[in-house]
């Protein structure tokens, strides 16, 4: 029998990780057994909020983690400690969050641990299992921990934006900073990149070559966004409201710019009222619906029409927001980062800015995008062009399931 063990955060409880149900039903296909692990869900009291094929099991272990040796766990952690520190660029940092890093290690020790008494339990060998960490974050530093210990012999882990490109983000001494890094990238199998620049940026950092794929993700074809126009051009955001996303930053240029706009955005965060504010008093009319599941979007996008879309992020992986607009064949302005010029082509599909825009170009390329009907006409079918080409679940998640179900991965 066939068993993949899958690391995720919170999945299959709350919302942040709705884009796993486009891979699961593929992963279920190829696999006899599919068990999710959501290592870091610590809330008996929760719900799972997705629905899961009939052949994939939830495996909500952590309400009483596994009791694990003291002096076992610290001999580990000095020995991992030291390697990392030897190999790391930021040796202040780690000086500096030794305390946490020592917590963390300790904790996905005991997860490690309490996932191999269930599968103890369920009579299920480990070297009858593939093993993959959905992040190479904390979910993959329990596996490389299984792995350093024996218990396990191999995994595998996706590589998006945060959990790869660390010190992008602004979180150079921040104890955001996923530990024990270059850990997990020796420890692991194969790293499956969500986007070129990302296995790029692997390859540069010296790993090794044989374990780096590219392996995009992918969004389910729900059809063309309908193309009779709207009075008034349709712009849709679809994100956190947060110092990452800046959505904010498009409010700002809608309200300078001042033409008449219907501007609807999906998703809620922290510079809610930022948002907001910035239209207020403006010709920009804007339908701030919040936090939306994705079927809802995904209708939205099939019944309504939208002349763009569109996301400032300072850093992205490759987002899957995009990718789903793109499957409408709606055009997309971004920025130009990581793995965003692999979806946008700027004046093709849509258009990129710098990251550090400046007012002036935000505004300038807004303005010619909204003036430029027949621009954005051909752009709608060069978005869905992408998506047909690149970004189609249907052809990325199964070739990926039948590679890890056919790999010499298993443990």
């Amino acid at each position: 029998m066939k068993t993949l063990i899958v690391l995720s955060k919170q999945f299959p409880f709350g919302n942040k990780e709705q884009y796993i149900t486009h891979e699961l039903g593929y992963l279920a296909r190829e696999f006899d057994r599919v068990i999710i692990y959501p290592s870091d869900h610590f809330n008996a009291k929760d719900q799972i909020t997705f629905q899961l094929p009939s052949n994939v099991e939830v495996a909500d272990l952590n309400t009483t983690l596994a009791a694990v040796p003291k002096m076992r766990v610290l001999l580990s952690f000095i020995t991992a400690y030291v390697t990392e520190f030897m190999a790391y660029p930021l040796k202040g940092s780690m000086a500096r969050n030794f305390r946490r890093y020592r917590a963390i290690y300790a904790t996905q020790y005991a997860i490690g641990q309490t996932l191999l008494n269930f599968l103890s339990r369920k009579a299920i060998r480990p070297a009858d299992c593939v093993f993959y960490s959905y992040w190479m974050s904390a979910s993959a530093l329990s596996l490389s921990i299984l792995k350093h210990r024996g218990e396990i012999k191999a995994y595998v882990s996706r590589a998006h934006s945060i959990d790869l490109y660390h010190e992008h983000w602004g979180l150079r001494g921040n104890l955001e900073i996923p530990p024990f890094r270059c850990l997990k990238q020796r420890m692991a199998d194969r790293i499956y990149c969500i986007s070129r620049h990302g296995a790029d940026f692997l390859a540069t950092i010296g790993i090794q070559q044989q374990k780096i794929a590219v392996s995009y993700l992918g969004v389910d074809d729900f059809g063309p966004n309908p193309d009779t126009a709207e009075s008034v051009p349709v712009i849709v955001t679809c994100s956190g409201a947060d110092a990452n996303k800046r959505v904010h930053l498009l409010g700002e240029a809608l309200a300078r710019i001042n033409k008449p706009v219907k501007w609807i955005h999906f998703g809620d965060g922290v510079l809610r009222d930022l948002v907001l504010n910035a239209v207020k008093g403006s010709a920009v009319d804007l339908d701030y619906r919040g936090n939306t599941p994705n079927s809802a979007i995904r209708a939205f996008y099939l019944h309504q029409h939208v002349d763009l879309f569109v996301m400032l992020s300072k850093v992205e992986g490759l987002p899957v927001s995009m990718m789903e607009a793109m499957s409408h064949g709606i055009p997309v302005l971004g920025t130009h980062v990581n793995g965003v010029p692999e979806i946008v082509s700027d004046k093709v599909n849509g258009r990129l800015l710098p990251v550090d825009f400046t007012p002036e170009q935000i505004d300038t390329v807004l303005t010619e995008i909204l003036e430029q009907h027949d621009e954005r006409t051909a752009w709608r079918k060069a978005a869905r062009l992408m998506f047909e080409e690149r970004f189609d679940a249907s052809k990325n998640y199964t070739a990926f399931a039948r590679e890890l179900a056919q790999s010499g991965f298993h443990s």
